[in-house]
């Protein structure tokens, strides 16, 4: 009688030490990207802050403009929100108030005079 030989192991597995590899590599990559992805967004937050800044500095134009220098009487004793109130119908995109119309953050200061054109600046709030 023959004896057949013994069955080789057809599955291969990978070793622990390639595993912990594996990881190793893994973690290197996470430690080196994630720094990078906060810097990202960050910088995406301000981008969209002045954007919205510069839409409400052409809104601001666009209204001095549809109304002429009467629209210093109504700017003068207006507050932030009322200000921009008076610009809302001259943006494209607008919220139904300041604080929505903002990003999460940040403050925004409309100039006290609308005849000098100044611009709207904004803040980064360090909480």
């Amino acid at each position: 009688m023959k004896t057949s030989p013994p069955l080789r192991r057809l599955q291969q597995a990978f070793s622990l030490v390639e595993m912990l590899a594996v990881i190793a590599i893994i973690g290197i990559v996470v430690f080196l990207a994630v720094p990078n992805l906060v810097q990202i967004k960050g910088d995406a937050e301000d981008n969209h802050a002045e954007a919205r800044v510069e839409a409400l500095n052409i809104a601001m134009a666009a209204y001095l403009s549809a109304n002429g220098t009467s629209a210093s009487n109504s700017w003068v004793g207006a507050d932030n929100a009322g200000r921009y109130g008076l610009v809302q119908s001259h943006l494209a995109f607008s919220s139904t108030n300041l604080t929505d119309y903002v990003p999460a953050g940040y403050t925004f200061t409309f100039p006290a005079n609308i005849m000098d054109l100044e611009s709207v600046t904004y803040t980064k709030n360090t909480n």
